[in-house]
C-alpha cells in the first residue's frame, strides 16, 4: 500500500510541475505565437499565475510536507516550511510541536482550496493519523524562488 501512496504522490507532483508549465487558469490571456512564413499559425495558449495547476503544487507540497513527518524525516519536513516559519520556530521545537501535535502519525489527508493568489494558497481540510483520527486543519502555502512552501498550519476554520 506504501508504495502506491508513494507512486501516486510522485505523479501529482509530476502532473503539477507539467500543469505550472502548461495549465491555463480561469483567467489567463490566450496568445498567439506566430509561426514562420512557410507554416501556418497555431494558436498556443500561454500559461497565467494560478489556476488549477498552482492548487496542484501546493496540494502536493502539503502532501509531501506531511508525508516526511510520517517517514520520520523531521528536518525534511523542516526544511520544506517557508523561511518565516522558520524564523519562527528552532528545528528543536519544530520535531517537538510535530511529535504532539500527531503528525508524525499521518497517514493520509484531504484538501481543498479556500483562496489562493499567485505566490499563497490557503487549503483546508483534514489528516487521518494512522489510528483513525480525523484532524481538521487550514494550512498555508506560500512560493519561495520558485518552490511551495508551508507558511502555516492551524486548526481549521
Amino acid at each position: 500500500m506504501n508504495k502506491i501512496v508513494w507512486i501516486a504522490v510522485g505523479l501529482i507532483v509530476v502532473l503539477g510541475l507539467f500543469g505550472l508549465m502548461f495549465a491555463r487558469g480561469p483567467s489567463a490571456p490566450r496568445t498567439t505565437v506566430p509561426a514562420p512564413a512557410e507554416e501556418a499559425a497555431v494558436p498556443v495558449e500561454v500559461a497565467a499565475p494560478g489556476g488549477a495547476a498552482q492548487e496542484l503544487g501546493a496540494q502536493a507540497a502539503v502532501e509531501a510536507f506531511f508525508k516526511s513527518l510520517a517517514a520520520g524525516d523531521v528536518s525534511g519536513a523542516y526544511a520544506a516550511q517557508a523561511r518565516a516559519a522558520q524564523a519562527e520556530d528552532s528545528p528543536e521545537a519544530f520535531a517537538k510541536a510535530a511529535v504532539k501535535a500527531g503528525f508524525t502519525q499521518y497517514a493520509s489527508g484531504a484538501w481543498t482550496v479556500t483562496s489562493a493568489t499567485s505566490d499563497t494558497v490557503v487549503l483546508e481540510g483534514a489528516i487521518t493519523l494512522r489510528d483513525g483520527k480525523a484532524v481538521p486543519l487550514q494550512v498555508t502555502v506560500v512560493q519561495e524562488k520558485g518552490a511551495w512552501k508551508i507558511r502555516s498550519i492551524g486548526a481549521a476554520q
